[in-house]
């Protein structure tokens, strides 16, 4: 503990005195980006990858073959471009001439079945919509993918939800890979050239976007010697969690960044049975919560949530919450008059005494009688399905850069639907939304969506948590807030570095 200290504040003396220490950094280093990862596994496989850290070098070493723009806009990828055919169901893809896995195999499009169906076995439901899935999926060809030449193939949907696919396509785990003896190859900008067990080299192997970038290095992340790397110049982005807790202030000239990550936590309300099968119970929970006061009692760096969707995304303004007290146990008293109300609140074991006395204040503000029930995570879920409790805080994330992916928990009969929230109406906006491709269309019914979940509170809005990246100096980004918007996609590929 003392020598962990000792470090600290020789990390405070470092980053007040000016860097007087740090090395100069040559040419060779400034087409270098180093960068902190705290979970290492090998080999690292996209079709397997579920982990932040995995996924930030993954995504430098596979690629998809379709891309999206911070706006949702399919871009090319491992294909240059694609055509659709509305009225037969069908998308035709045409591989980049010049695309090739790192050992100089080019890709060709049985590449392209082998890589998704590897992914689909493994548990990613990415071509589930083709056409004879099963028997693709059981013998490697059927009559939804049909091959034109090695480089044009194309796949035939079961409906018509082209932007649904082109979405999965452009996931994580669509990437395209190939295997050498066994050995992953990866398809992406940059190819692993050293590894151990702290550290992953990559250098890149072709140009992308004009981008100077060289090498990336990923290093194991450890507190505080990352801290002092940053300080050093010898890492380059820096999480500012860990900085912020010991009281260092980013050095000057560096890029702070800072956004609402792409997902929301909400207290989730079971509807099945229980006080929230009434909405007036909802509703009065809803205008009992205050989420300023929350984020502070619970010491939670984060942002009152007035949006189900995170700001931001897809440019969607929301209305503020409002909070009313008064009016929140008039509605207890119409429905239950004088009559005690017990509300089991579901309680993850790993949350703080601070995020429990909070949670225990907000269902008394209207009169309630709160039962504390701890568990796991995945028990909480358990008993919420089983009605063994009548609410828990649960956070919901985008996914494959589709930010419509977070209302998919509201759906009827989606496996991840845990509120037993049901409505034909809401079912219909939400499989309208997934077959859109029109931004501007997309845009009216996510607000249809948001506006329609807002009115019938299956759940109830808390916050965004804010995360804090420092960039140091050399690294030139275009547009921080999208890059915020987007840090869950880890862009590095689209810096630059400054000469």
């Amino acid at each position: 503990m003392l020598k962990t200290i000792g470090r600290l504040v020789g990390i405070l003396i470092l980053f007040g005195s000016g860097f007087c220490q740090a090395k100069l950094l040559d040419k060779a280093d400034n087409k270098q980006l180093s960068v902190a990862v705290r979970f290492f596994s090998k080999p690292i496989d996209p079709h397997f990858s579920n982990h932040a850290s995995l996924n930030k070098i993954a995504r430098q070493l596979f690629d998809t073959l379709v891309n999206f723009d911070s706006s949702s806009h399919p871009m090319p990828g491992i294909a240059s471009h694609w055509d659709i055919d509305y009225a037969r169901n069908k998308i035709t893809v045409y591989i980049r001439p010049d695309a090739k896995f790192h050992n100089g195999k080019p890709i060709v499009c049985a590449d392209i079945l082998f890589s998704l169906i590897r992914s689909t076995n493994n548990g990613n439901f990415l071509i589930n919509q083709m056409r004879d899935i099963d028997q693709c999926l059981k013998i490697g060809s059927c009559s939804g993918f049909q091959v034109s030449n090695d480089k044009v193939c194309s796949f035939t949907l079961q409906n018509g939800n082209f932007s649904l696919f082109l979405k999965k396509l452009a996931s994580m785990q669509a990437s395209i890979i190939t295997l050498d003896h066994g050995k992953i190859i990866g398809s992406g900008p940059f190819k692993i050239e050293k590894e151990t067990d702290l550290s992953i080299e990559t250098t890149r192997i072709r140009d992308i976007n004009q981008t100077n970038i060289q090498k990336i290095i990923f290093r194991k992340y450890t507190v505080p010697i990352s801290i002092e790397e940053f300080a050093e110049k010898r890492l380059d982005e820096l999480d500012s969690l860990d900085a912020n807790l010991v009281g260092i202030k980013a050095p000057e000239g560096t890029t702070v960044v800072e956004f609402p990550a792409p997902n929301t936590y909400v207290m989730e309300l079971n509807l099945r049975k229980g006080p929230f099968a009434h909405r007036e119970i909802r509703e009065a929970l809803s205008l009992a919560f205050e989420p300023e006061t929350f984020l502070t009692d619970t010491n939670t760096n984060g942002k009152p949530a007035d949006s189900f969707i995170p700001p931001g995304l897809f440019g969607y303004a929301p209305k503020k919450a409002v909070n009313d007290e008064i009016k929140a146990k008039v509605l207890v008293k119409k429905r239950f008059g004088n009559r005690p109300m017990k509300i089991r609140i579901g309680f993850f074991n790993k949350y703080s005494d601070n995020y429990l006395r909070a949670l225990v204040g907000w269902v008394e503000k209207i009169g309630a009688q709160p039962v504390i029930i701890k568990a796991t995570f995945d028990d909480l879920l358990k008993k919420m399905r089983n009605n063994e409790i009548d609410c828990m805080i649960r956070f919901h994330t985008t996914q494959n850069y589709d930010v419509g992916s977070i209302f998919e928990a509201f759906e009827s009969g989606s496996h991840s639907n845990i509120s037993g929230f049901r409505s034909k109406k809401f079912d219909k906006i939400l499989i309208e939304y997934e077959s859109i491709i029109d931004a501007d269309l997309k845009k009216r019914h996510l607000k249809l969506m948001q506006d329609f979940l807002d009115e019938e509170k299956p759940f109830i809005k808390m916050y965004y948590p804010i995360q804090t990246i420092w960039y140091a100096k050399k690294i030139n980004i275009q547009n921080p807030v999208d890059l915020g918007l987007r840090f869950w996609e880890f862009p590095y590929r689209e810096f630059s570095l400054r000469e």
